[in-house]
């Protein structure tokens, strides 16, 4: 089915515009004389392969669910929440999407149906918290708790983006600092002592070697990295938890996601199987999706919840301990409170942390790089001078 836009007129002789999705031409023209509408026009919709690409960010996916919360909270329907929505919203993307939410909600559709419309803009847990809500009627608390969800994890993103920034921007300056000085600086001391007669001594040309040989593994391994990452996808999602010093931090990344979702989903009266589908569904790194797959298929065989999840090396022992102690009470959605808000101070002390002793390490690094290449540079000059004053 395709997707049309259409322009017609109602019997008061004023133009009508909108927009009918999966619906050939003669339902459209069906469904106009039903609503008393002339058409007067009507052309097929192609998205860019641009747009089709684009999804919300966390931000927008926040600003789109606590709006909705409000709107709703306030008794106004679904249909004209979106339409002043629409109006509201300031990124031209999202105030797109949702003035399309919003034709399609009008026609009939469900929000959640509309959602799967629009070719995966929504976050795929959106969506399945959107169909849950729909089915429970609790729309106003389900848009409440994803609000609070996707607030959470932008909040930690950009604490993660704080965190990285300086060391980022260090090292991109210094970079391009010490390539200057190999370049341009080290060669013009060594003409103009081999000009002047000079000999380059031997700990010069070892630390001139070093530094290319350097330079070209550093290369290669950068290189390697990225052709790993874009053409094996599936050993690339796995390999990011094994680097040294970062991958435990993405681990970590990933386990807080686990528990806010799963909070979520058994709050609002899932049951444990159908929250484990939702979050599979959502997760995006293979990797990760096939652990809990794995999980998955041994709870279905009768297997403990603290037990499976224990077997498949994602959660700290503290996590597991935890959720032990919430299955055994019959109380696992306290639990869960009490795991995400340990982790998530836990994550956020980390990362403070992290930036206290990177950002030392890096200048006394960098300071010695430099100086190691000046002072391979000046040795020869002083070698001269001391063999003139001689």
């Amino acid at each position: 089915m395709k997707k049309y836009s259409y322009k017609a007129l109602d019997i008061d002789r004023k133009i009508i515009k909108g927009v009918y999705n999966n619906i050939s031409v003669e339902e459209m023209v069906r469904d106009l004389n039903k609503r008393k509408l002339f058409l007067l026009e009507c052309k097929e919709v192609r998205e860019e392969r641009i747009g089709l690409k684009r999804k919300l960010n966390l931000k927008e996916t926040f600003l789109f669910c606590q709006q909705s919360y409000y709107l709703i909270k306030s008794g106004i329907s679904v249909p004209e929440s979106l339409r002043l929505l629409s109006a509201r919203f300031k990124e031209q993307f999202l105030k797109k999407k949702t003035w399309q939410l919003f034709q399609l909600v009008s026609q009939g559709e469900s929000l959640y149906s509309a959602m799967e419309s629009l070719n995966g803009i929504y976050p795929s847990f959106m969506m399945c918290m959107i169909k849950i809500a729909e089915e429970s009627g609790n729309l106003e608390g389900i848009f409440y708790k994803l609000a609070r969800h996707y607030y959470y994890l932008e909040e930690l993103k950009n604490k993660i983006k704080k965190s990285l920034t300086y060391p980022i921007i260090t090292l991109t300056v210094s970079s391009i600092a010490i390539i200057l000085l190999r370049i341009k600086a080290i060669p013009t001391f060594i003409n103009m002592i081999v000009e002047m007669g000079g000999v380059v001594p031997k700990s010069t040309k070892i630390l001139i070697f070093l530094f290319d040989k350097g330079i070209m593994f550093m290369a290669m391994v950068i290189m390697s990295v990225l052709l790993c990452f874009k053409f094996n996808k599936s050993y690339s999602q796995k390999i990011k938890f094994k680097i040294p010093f970062i991958g435990k931090y993405i681990l970590r990344w990933e386990e807080i996601k686990f528990v806010k979702s799963l909070s979520i989903l058994l709050s609002s009266g899932t049951n444990i199987v159908t929250a484990l589908n939702t979050i599979i569904e959502s997760t995006d790194n293979g990797y990760i999706k096939d652990k809990y797959t794995a999980a998955l298929d041994k709870i279905k065989r009768g297997s403990g919840i603290y037990k499976t999840l224990e077997c498949i090396d994602i959660f700290q022992s503290f996590t597991i301990s935890m959720l032990s102690i919430g299955e055994t009470s019959g109380d696992m959605e306290e639990a869960l409170n009490n795991i995400e808000i340990i982790l998530e101070q836990e994550f956020k002390y980390k990362l403070n942390k992290i930036s206290e002793i990177i950002e030392p390490a890096l200048i006394v690094f960098i300071s010695i790089f430099i100086g190691s290449i000046i002072i391979a540079a000046l040795i020869p000059v002083i070698n001269m001078t001391s063999s003139m004053k001689l």
